[in-house]
């Protein structure tokens, strides 16, 4: 196990004097967060165990800028991976090197996409709206955030809402990321008088039902009607009469009166035997 001998320089070394053995120096470094945004500032912290003390700390962060400390700032301008040095010197001149990478990303954009579109919509009071949000560059995960326009809230890049009343409503979406950037993004709903029955969440009219109740009640309607007229055409045709007897005229007939004098009943048949 390494280790550091601690000696007086001001004078010579004698039998009576008491020895002090140091730990090895060692260093270690982090940031926070490990990923980054451009212009976002980072946390860096180092640690020392070991050695004799004071500590002093030194950095490079990689991208020719330096700094000092157990606990500087820094911020990267341009997009890349770099490699951070941190350089422990103890109070004898012992030193302890430490690397870790920071990647420093785009910063974060936002985008929304909603249902029904396109991205200014026009809904009736009580029509609901759907909202998909999008983050995009910076560093994931990313969090969601909702303002509807009417007081109301939501959270997660899928939402929807309903409004209740007419009116002009801005939603704006926030996305922060992993580093703490934010990014925002916003879309206007006009809502009108009347009623909407888009109330389900899916995005899509719920007015077909209502259409096929109306097409089943015109149809029971129109045979309603049928049935009316063809029992009023029943009642107004006479029933048929029943057929005359074999050698009767028919019912309703009356044959002619006989011209001249009037017949002589006919002669009675004559007596037989």
């Amino acid at each position: 196990m390494g280790g550091t001998l601690q000696l007086s320089p001001t004078r010579e070394i004698s039998a009576s004097d008491s020895w002090a053995y140091a730990p090895a120096l060692n260093v270690t470094g982090t940031s926070t967060p490990p990923a980054t945004d451009l212009g976002a500032k980072v946390k860096f912290s180092g640690q020392t165990t070991g050695g004799i003390g004071p500590v002093a700390l030194s950095w490079s962060f990689g991208d020719a800028s330096t700094g000092s400390g157990v606990g500087p700032n820094h911020t990267y301008a341009a997009m890349g991976s770099y490699t951070v040095h941190l350089n422990a010197t103890d109070a004898v001149g012992t030193h302890a090197t430490t690397t870790f990478t920071v990647t420093a990303n785009a910063r974060p954009s936002a985008a929304i996409t909603t249902s029904p579109s396109p991205a200014d919509v026009t809904v009736s009071a009580g029509g609901r709206v759907n909202f998909t949000g999008t983050g995009a560059g910076g560093t994931a995960p990313f969090t969601y955030g909702w303002s509807f326009g009417d007081g109301l809230t939501g959270t997660g890049n899928s939402t929807s809402h309903a409004y209740a009343a007419a009116g002009t409503f801005t939603v704006r979406l926030t996305v922060t990321d992993a580093a703490g950037v934010l990014a925002t993004s916003n879309v206007t709903v006009n809502v009108t008088a009347g009623t909407n029955h888009n109330t389900s969440g899916s995005g899509s009219s719920s007015s077909t039902p209502y259409l096929l109740y109306g097409i089943l009640g015109a149809v029971v309607l129109a045979v309603i009607v049928a049935a009316v007229l063809l029992l009023s055409r029943r009642k107004r045709t006479p029933p048929a009469s029943p057929p005359a007897p074999p050698g009767y005229p028919p019912q309703g007939y009356y044959p002619p009166p006989a011209s001249g004098p009037a017949a002589s009943p006919p002669a009675a048949p004559p007596r037989t035997g």
